[in-house]
């Protein structure tokens, strides 16, 4: 069950190291569109807190629409965040679920969730948000998954929520596909749904035209449950110029040829919490130089700044959503049912090898200048800022990226091959040459490519175009590939889909042998052979530690991927004139949309002081 915890405050190494000792901006002279609209508040308030940031939909503000089934509709997420509330937000690098419009939630059996939701939240005609509201966009989205129309892991199994009872205002019953444990439940049926109505509860029941377009696909058919389906995913209802009714904590009060300005709801729960009176929302062609010349005050990605810009940073800027991060990694072609490529990574000690000669040291000396950070741990399949903050400890996982040439020597050896003359021989007699497929602007595989010639493995690299690459990686026709991929949740990073994206990525064998126990590579307790998407399923059915402990520890020893690289993914406050995002830190650093988020949390706040 849900619980809250009190408020904190935490300084982060990175916003003092990155930001902290950054002098006063050398302003770029601005063009029209980076000058910001007047700042008088609404009605010509002087005195309104207006808090400023930058718009990263792409449709014109008077186009957008909030219909989440409506492909078009992801242009309304902007001002769409603050007009409706969610029933929970996830922190992926946390691994912790926040409730907003839920009052609670329990399993009192492996196939069925109960729901109960808040009294005091309201829409903004005054009309009780009911759970009906809720549920109503949830069988939409369940129609919508059975059409095709909505990705999920598994669409033959059908949607996770296979049904449900609305037994009063306030209280659901939902039958479930799978047994998950509570907390992977609650992921997947309240904080991450699956589609677009993880955004927020958009739909109103008694609203005419959601109540028809339900009507037609829940309960219709043929023509009738088409026509629906069809009218659901093409219009652009409602319309933001329409001022449609919300349930979040502000309301849209003007909109304008390139910013939306919304203004506090009175009657949310949280109003009285919420210390700023305006929100306003601008597009710029470059949001980047927006914040640099300080026409907004809060920019939500694409930060760290750009190290040629990072002395123009207005002073006082501090990094949010820290935590969020994507990976850069080395992929093995593992070989498994490949049979147009003889490649030397079918052998796992080989893969090893190579991990333990790549130098992360170095890679932080090519990276001088790029984006690209050097991961400092052990390769385990869990975001950097998980580890960092200390949520699971691999301290015990073999490290690489040490330039470890000794290990490595020995690793390849015992595969067979031999060190003459500087150069390396396989099995077979021949010069160790490794292909690589791409990476020729990947600092990482640059660097990967150095230290295997100075250990003396020969290498050859390929660049070819997009649609040659794609065919070849899934074809099996290489030896190591460049691949990145986000890296934020500690869950979603081993997800179902994603393992079979990874393994048919990596060509790697549906299992994993793993020296026992967890931690120690010389198996003193033997052997144990997982299946790696069974493994995947005890742990969410179970909610047991030991299986993901297992699953990282067959990662790091099988190492399909070797993660040497990083790049954060984070947006930025400038707290240099006075705002500040005062917020526990798995929601003011694990939450990609946390400037919209906080006001409809007990643990946060975002004022100017």
């Amino acid at each position: 069950m849900p619980t809250d915890a009190n408020r904190t405050s935490r300084a982060s190494r990175r916003d003092v190291i990155r930001l902290g000792a950054l002098g006063t901006a050398a302003m770029v002279a601005g063009c029209s569109s980076q000058e910001p609209e007047d700042e008088e508040g609404l009605n010509g308030d002087e005195d309104a807190i207006r808090f400023r940031t930058d718009d990263r939909d792409y449709a014109a503000p008077e186009d957008r629409h909030f219909n989440p089934f409506n492909p078009s509709g992801t242009a309304a997420w902007y001002p769409g965040r603050l007009v409706f509330d969610k029933m929970a937000v996830y922190s992926a690098p946390a691994d912790e679920i926040f409730p907003m419009i839920v009052e609670d939630y329990s399993k009192p059996d492996d196939d069925t969730l109960e729901v109960e939701i808040r009294d005091d939240w309201v829409w903004h005609n005054g009309d009780p948000v009911v759970v009906e509201d809720w549920t109503m966009q949830v069988e939409i989205n369940n129609a919508l998954i059975h059409e095709g129309e909505v990705d999920i892991d598994d669409p033959d199994a059908g949607p996770f929520v296979q049904d449900i009872e609305v037994v009063d205002d306030h209280f659901a019953r939902l039958s479930l596909r799978d047994p998950l444990s509570e907390h992977f439940t609650a992921i997947q049926a309240l904080a991450r749904p699956p589609g677009e109505i993880h955004h927020g509860v958009f739909t109103k029941h008694d609203d005419d035209t959601w109540s028809e377009w339900h009507e037609q696909i829940v309960h219709g058919d043929g023509d009738e449950r088409m026509s629906g389906i069809e009218d659901a995913i093409t219009t652009p209802y409602p319309e933001i110029t329409d001022h449609p009714i919300g349930n979040g904590p502000f309301e849209v009060a003007t909109i304008g040829d390139d910013e939306i300005v919304c203004e506090v709801f009175d009657d949310h729960p949280y109003a009285d919490d919420i210390e700023i009176d305006e929100f306003s929302i601008h597009h710029f062609e470059d949001p980047i130089q927006a914040y640099l010349q300080e026409n907004v005050d809060a920019s939500h990605s694409g930060w760290p700044a750009p190290p040629d810009l990072q002395e123009q940073m207005p002073p006082g800027s501090e990094l949010i959503s820290e935590d969020l991060s994507h990976n850069n990694l080395i992929t093995f072609n593992c070989g498994y049912d490949v049979d147009v490529w003889d490649t030397p990574f079918e052998s796992r000690e080989v893969r090893q090898a190579v991990a333990h000669v790549f130098d992360k040291e170095g890679l932080a000396t090519l990276a001088e200048g790029t984006e690209i950070e050097v991961f400092e741990f052990p390769p385990c399949r869990v975001p950097h800022g998980a580890l960092q903050e200390g949520v699971v400890d691999v301290s015990d996982f073999t490290e690489y990226g040490q330039n470890d040439t000794e290990t490595a020597t020995e690793l390849l050896e015992g595969e067979g091959y031999s060190l003459e003359d500087g150069t390396w021989y396989t099995p077979d007699d021949e010069v160790f040459e490794i292909s690589i497929l791409g990476g020729f602007d990947n600092v990482v595989i640059q660097t990967l490519v150095a230290n295997l010639n100075d250990f003396g493995i020969e290498t050859v690299q390929e660049e070819v175009d997009d649609a040659t690459f794609d065919e070849r990686r899934m074809a099996g026709e290489y030896d190591i590939i460049p691949d990145g991929s986000s890296a934020d949740s500690i869950s979603e990073m081993w997800s179902l889909d994603l393992w079979d994206w990874i393994s048919d990525l990596t060509h790697h064998s549906p299992e994993m042998t793993i020296p026992m126990p967890v931690g120690d590579p010389t198996g003193s307790d033997g052997e144990q052979t997982i299946n790696v998407a069974e493994h995947l399923t005890e742990w969410r059915i179970t909610n047991d530690e030991q299986y993901h402990r297992e699953l990282m520890w067959a990662w790091n020893q099988h190492i399909p991927q070797a993660e040497m690289g990083f790049e954060p993914s984070n947006g930025v406050l400038n707290t240099g004139n006075g705002w500040e995002l005062d917020a526990r830190h798995e929601i003011k650093h694990g939450l990609d949309t946390v400037l919209f988020d906080v006001h409809s949390l007990p643990d946060g706040v975002l004022r100017r002081e």
